[in-house]
């Protein structure tokens, strides 16, 4: 996985081929891996696009007309600001790397389409520049600093085995077209056409968006589609993506990934840290965090299990806590390394020091209770702030980690009785209600209609919440630390 590719993920991470978030807890080893229900699907994208990732979206509603709808971005509704701060992020992780710098503030919902048994907004922001960021709701979506240089369109779709054969056929689209495209139409191998919408946004974005589901009685090996044409107002072709099929039994096997060494640092870095800098030490590690957004790790006497960590896969990772369009949360730079005795990395977009943290995650599988407490291998505050930030988020992710685990997620849909004798089994306090707190660094629990309230209160006095109904999370104030379901 590449950088940009990584940033997508962390931003929105890629969905399995049914929306099966259990899957992917299982293979973070959180969660128990479901017996699959139907034939995975693949996404291809066929797009001439600089870049394409996935994201989310919102909307002038399409309705199901054929011809292209107009829309003119400035007129169009502000994106919500989870929206522009996912596209600020976005432009943080990759801008200047990759040329993608999202002017978040002028995001827009420009649409609204029908497609995989749900409504999918769309949402679309010029970059700095040219070109623009655009994502469809809940699916996929992309970047682009140099449009429709190859081509008029640009294709991804999903496909699926055909039934009792080992053959697939695309099952639902999206893409892009240039300005002077009029209509979509999607051609099949028994010479039918039908047109798929188009909604058009005037400029900064100058290009035309498209997304829908093939019909069912496409999904044989005669009748599949075939080619997705771009056509002007009087029927002409401008160009087309025509669909790679591939029978599932002659995809060549997947390859285990190649083991290579861990690249060789230098021995001193391109730039040092630079005054005026911070300094902190813990966890047997000392960093020097240089106004410039050079970060220098050095080991100093590691604790045991810091020690048992050296030449493993870890995240180095430095942080500020910002606010961006009303949204709290810890932006910085995370590098994947061989945990060694030295390391040095670069911040990789414009952030102005002070910084309030820097750390080193390890990925040795998090179960509850966490062998670490919930806190990450190496935790360096650099501020008050990042102190604080450090002892909340272990908190937090104490209690999500012990409310998501299988067995918890098994005892919290039983009914009340059978819920309390489940819970008790556990080392967590009951509480008198779901308004009173337990001890710091404890977990605590009171019944409540239909469930339970889960509360963890960290060591800085800030209070957890994660209630349950009916076996689902319903109300919790966990997030931007971790993550429950």
């Amino acid at each position: 996985m590449n950088t940009l590719e990584a940033a997508f993920d962390e931003l929105v991470p890629a969905t399995t081929d049914f929306g099966d978030w259990g899957d992917v807890l299982a293979r973070a080893g959180v969660g128990e891996r479901p017996q699959p229900a139907q034939p995975r699907r693949r996404r291809r994208a066929l797009l001439f696009l600089a870049v394409a990732a996935a994201l989310l979206a919102p909307a002038a509603i399409v309705a199901a007309i054929l011809a292209r709808t107009n829309v003119i971005f400035s007129s169009s509704k502000p994106a919500p600001n989870l929206v522009k701060k996912k596209f600020s992020d976005l432009g943080f992780h990759s801008g200047s790397r990759f040329g993608i710098e999202p002017l978040a503030a002028l995001a827009r919902e420009v649409g609204t389409f029908s497609f995989g048994g749900h409504r999918h907004k769309l949402w679309v922001v010029p970059t700095r520049r040219g070109g623009f960021c655009w994502t469809f709701e809940r699916s996929s979506g992309g970047c682009t600093t140099a449009p429709f240089e190859r081509s008029p369109i640009g294709l991804s779709y999903l496909e699926d085995l055909i039934e009792g054969t080992i053959d697939t056929a695309a099952s639902q689209i999206t893409g892009i077209v240039e300005r002077g495209v009029e209509r979509v139409q999607v051609r099949y191998a028994d010479g039918s056409t039908s047109d798929v919408p188009v909604v058009y946004v005037s400029p900064p974005i100058d290009a035309g968006f498209f997304a829908a589901d093939i019909p069912a009685r496409h999904f044989t090996k005669a009748t599949r589609a075939t080619a997705v044409v771009a056509l002007d107002g009087g029927g002409r072709e401008l160009g087309r993506s025509t669909f790679r099929y591939e029978p599932s039994a002659h995809r060549p096997p997947r390859r285990p990934p190649l083991r290579t060494r861990p690249a060789t640092l230098p021995a001193a870095p391109p730039a040092p840290p630079s005054e005026p800098a911070q300094r902190g030490l813990s966890d047997g590690f000392s960093v020097v965090a240089g106004a410039n957004g050079v970060f220098a790790f050095q080991a100093q006497e590691l604790p045991p299990f810091v020690e048992r960590l050296i030449g493993t896969s870890v995240n180095y990772g430095c942080f500020k806590l910002v606010r961006e369009f009303g949204i709290f949360g810890a932006k910085g730079t995370y590098v994947s390394r061989k945990l060694s005795r030295s390391e040095t990395f670069e911040m990789s977009g414009p952030l102005p020091h002070p910084w309030d943290g820097c750390e080193i995650q390890a990925s040795y599988g998090h179960r509850w209770p966490d062998r670490n407490g919930s806190h990450s291998a190496v935790e360096i505050p650099l501020t008050a702030t990042g102190r604080r930030y450090f002892a909340d988020r272990a908190a937090a992710r104490d209690l999500a980690l012990f409310v998501r685990s299988r067995s918890v997620k098994e005892i919290r849909g039983r009914p009340p009785d059978a819920l309390a004798r489940g819970l008790g089994s556990y080392p967590i306090v009951r509480l008198a209600s779901p308004d009173a707190s337990p001890p710091a660094g404890k977990i605590g629990w009171a019944p409540t209609p239909g469930g339970a309230t889960f509360v963890e209160r960290s060591r800085t006095g800030r209070r957890f919440v994660v209630e349950v109904r009916n076996g689902k999370v319903v109300r919790t104030n966990v997030k931007p630390y971790a993550f429950v379901f």
